[in-house]
């Protein structure tokens, strides 16, 4: 049996067959990505996993994400890269699917950074409606921002508050999900240094933070919406009696928690009492996951429904993006042959700052307060003689393109994401309307654009205009295998 840590041993007496919760806690931990079905549905992606080299094994109970094994790091592959799928850990796919986000809705993701589940839950909502993502650190929210550009997030908004004083003018919201921030007990296959702990978190103090977080959650809840409040530990203090805590200080049956039931997936009941402390009967419908059980790491989720209003009403939000004219941008989309129109039809298009137009689904309605640090993505660049279309917005319109596009070789494909500037053949550049820039495919997939311009001899060079903070910067191919399809 493997050792047992200071973190861990406190829950002897209320895990299952705890020498096996002890061995698969030390155990690595598999590999899970999920499909990002604004690039591929979830079969054509398992097909170019497998192409690539990976053994892909679906999930049982989430038909969109799948387990991989073998071949290369799934970090360093071309389809991670344009963002067709993302790599999250398996249990953590489970707060949003709870959260059961839908087109149109406006949902809140109160302690967002690093983004994963905030691009799940657009994706979801097939980028349609609005999804709030909130930290307090601005500098986080970077992090989050190049998540939510390399997947084609359109829907969002990001905001740095404390997300336990999130204000009221942020508007009503139809889901909110609290993953908060923990004492990550339930992360020890992938954070080793949680089993080394010689002292145990201070676990009152994360839930002071907890309570006021989940609290706030219900207050920006609309009546019968839903809260989806989440930790990856196992401490009660932090999970069940943080929900407890809650439901005592609310009006009694203004929120009722809902049974946790996830087909495929193994849960366990929420605990009835920790120590002399003995929880509302209710409490008992959140979830706990155990590693031994699914080959996953620890987590605790509840699933809250808000029956009745409490307090003072969340604000309307109805501030939409103020809409720059098409002539200022439709140049961008069609050397590519995209339709303006379409794009127009779908998107609202604004400027983000004197340098860049960005765009964002029309559905989609901003907070009045906080102040937004992003909204949409980047579009097109205005700098220049012509509108450039940025790499985000080529990734998210690329399928719809006609004009001007280069399908690359796999060696091709190196050097463009390594930012390399490389020679066309006659074949790519018979198809080309003279200089200027390109969309670049591979595989069906598209990966960017590219500035053409001359070298010697006649010759023709694609220089990428792969983000430099995207690139792959380790030198090495990222085809290990034959590629194949």
């Amino acid at each position: 049996m493997a050792g047992e840590s200071v973190a861990l041993s406190r829950y002897r007496g209320i895990i299952p067959d705890f020498s096996s919760f002890l061995e698969a806690s030390h155990a690595p931990l598999p590999t899970c990505v999920w499909a990002n079905t604004f690039r591929l549905t979830p079969s054509e992606l398992a097909k170019k996993l497998k192409a690539t080299g990976f053994t892909v094994t679906p999930l049982p109970w989430y038909r969109r994400a799948f387990r991989l094994s073998g071949a290369p790091s799934p970090g360093l592959t071309v389809e991670f890269l344009v963002g067709a799928y993302h790599v999250q850990e398996e249990v953590s796919l489970l707060p949003v699917v709870l959260l059961e986000p839908r087109p149109g809705e406006r949902v809140l993701d109160l302690c967002a950074a690093p983004g994963n589940k905030t691009a799940q839950a657009a994706v979801h909502m097939d980028n349609r409606g609005t999804v709030v993502a909130n930290d307090p650190s601005v500098r986080r929210l970077g992090a989050l921002q190049y998540n939510l550009h390399r997947l084609g997030v359109a829907c969002s908004v990001t905001v740095a508050s404390g997300g336990g004083n999130l204000p009221l003018a942020a508007g009503g919201f139809d889901r909110v999900l609290v993953d908060a921030p923990c004492s990550c007990e339930g992360t020890t296959r992938k954070h080793l240094h949680v089993l080394r702990a010689t002292r145990l978190p201070h676990y009152q103090r994360l839930a002071a933070t907890q309570r006021a977080l989940l609290t706030r959650a219900v207050q920006l809840c609309r009546v019968g919406g839903r809260v989806v409040y989440s930790t990856c530990t196992y401490a009660p203090e932090e999970n069940e009696g943080v929900v407890d805590a809650v439901l005592r200080a609310l009006p009694p049956g203004s929120v009722r928690i809902l049974p946790v039931q996830v087909p495929g997936l193994v849960v366990r009941e929420g605990l009835e009492q920790w120590g002399d402390r003995r929880f509302l009967p209710e409490v008992a419908r959140a979830a706990r996951i155990y590693p031994h059980d699914n080959d996953t790491g620890g987590f605790f989720v509840a699933v809250l429904e808000k029956v009745d209003e409490v307090g003072a009403a969340a604000e309307a939000a109805t501030v939409t993006p103020g809409e720059v004219p098409l002539a200022q941008w439709r140049g961008g989309v069609e050397r590519f042959g995209i339709s303006a129109e379409e794009v127009a039809n779908r998107y609202v298009v604004f400027r983000a700052n004197t340098r860049t137009l960005a765009l964002a689904c029309r559905e989609l309605r901003l907070p009045p307060r906080p102040r937004p640090e992003s909204v949409g993505l980047p579009f097109v660049e205005t700098a220049g003689a012509v509108p450039r279309l940025t790499t985000p917005a080529a990734l998210l319109l690329g399928g719809a393109a006609r004009d001007n596009v280069i399908e690359l070789e796999a060696a091709q494909v190196d050097a463009f994401l390594a930012r390399r500037p490389f020679p066309l053949d006659a074949l790519q550049s018979a198809a080309l309307e003279g200089r200027g820039y390109v969309l670049a495919r591979y595989g069906g997939l598209t990966l960017g654009t590219g500035a053409l311009r001359p070298a010697g001899g006649g010759e023709l060079l694609l220089h990428s205009a792969f983000p430099t903070a995207w690139a792959v910067k380790s030198g090495r191919s990222l085809f290990p295998v034959s590629p194949r399809e």
